[in-house]
């Protein structure tokens, strides 16, 4: 089994890198702006209180591929991540290992934004929960940059990343996945995954990176081209349509 590589890096790092482009679509802003006024303040209240008081998680573990069959891949060791869409872009890129990714935002996020709304201050709780969301995600492509670091040194890149339930990869892989990060340990830190698929804190992400030898440029894609490699429907926090839509 592979060590499990910690790649979490300091709050007021992360609340200084999620861009207010990424924040105000994820608070559904019309041209995903904010402007100034009540609605900027809040969102630099959540990011200041993130600064302070927030703790990212951020969690990477390499899988050996022992074999990629029409619906799922084998790994060195016994595990299986099932799954036709994620096979078929293995194969296709002939990768030899696959890298399992953890992105949380942290459990402070989830009890700062209940005591808000307990308060009686829903929009304070919205702010702090969808700024939650807004590191999720960027930490999850930053840590996919850092890990594409290590892999060039080794002449290898990594592949776009996939999660489950998000472009043609089921849900029901999200188990297996966390088996392979987790090595069979019920939580990770302050994350955990409950039968029902859904991780807590609720701001978390797994994803998969195949890693394959680097055979030109790397294969690394931007947040647009990934939302337009999802066919998640509906969604209302697309940054570009479905490429493979009507």
């Amino acid at each position: 089994m592979n060590p499990l590589c910690d790649l979490s890096p300091t709050a007021a790092a992360m609340a200084a890198r999620v861009s207010d482009a990424e924040y105000a679509r994820l608070l559904l802003l019309p041209r995903a702006r904010l402007a100034d006024g009540p609605l900027r303040e809040r969102a630099e209240a959540a990011r200041a209180w993130y600064a302070a008081s927030g703790r990212p998680v951020a969690l990477a573990r390499v899988g050996e591929i022992a074999r990629v069959s029409d619906d799922g891949v084998d790994l060195h060791g016994g595990g299986v991540l099932p799954g036709a869409e994620l096979a078929g872009r293995l194969r296709g890129a002939s990768a030899t290992r696959v890298t399992a990714v953890l992105a949380s935002a942290g459990p402070e996020v989830d009890a700062a934004s209940a005591e808000a709304w307990a308060d009686d201050r829903p929009d304070d709780g919205f702010f702090l929960e969808r700024f939650g969301v807004a590191v999720a995600e960027e930490l999850l492509r930053a840590s996919v940059v850092a890990l594409c670091r290590q892999a060039e040194a080794r002449g290898e890149t990594l592949l776009p990343h996939l999660s489950p339930g998000c472009g043609g990869w089921e849900l029901e892989a999200q188990g297996p996945l966390w088996g392979l990060l987790s090595a069979g340990a019920a939580s990770l830190g302050p994350v955990t995954l409950h039968a029902s698929g859904q991780l807590a804190p609720k701001a978390s992400l797994l994803a998969v990176v195949g890693v394959a030898t680097r055979t030109g440029s790397a294969a690394s894609v931007s947040p647009r081209d990934a939302c337009r490699g999802c066919d998640l429907q509906p969604c209302a926090f697309r940054r570009a349509p479905y490429r493979g839509a009507a």
